[in-house]
């Protein structure tokens, strides 16, 4: 299921406008089969952030969305995904 917030969910969003995100995780545990093993919680925060960095990237081709997790509630000092 897919909710969008912010202006995207109003229809108002346009090329001046900043994409609000939110990443929820399930599950527990660690990962395996990597180099070493960490907690879900701690990769899903990795993965979060590198998908915020990739979309804001600016290329030769310009663009993706401009993204601003300093805006959700509790700014910087805020978990970048949450477990429901």
């Amino acid at each position: 299921m897919c909710d969008w917030l912010g202006k995207a969910g109003g229809r108002e969003l346009n090329l001046g406008s900043d994409v609000d995100l939110l990443f929820v995780w399930q599950g527990e545990g660690n990962t395996q089969g990597g180099r070493k093993s960490v907690p879900a919680k701690e990769y899903y925060a990795h993965f979060s952030r590198m998908l915020i960095r990739l979309i804001g990237e600016i290329t030769t081709n310009g663009l993706v969305w401009p993204v601003d997790m300093r805006l959700r509630p509790g700014g910087d000092g805020a978990a970048i995904c949450f477990k429901p």
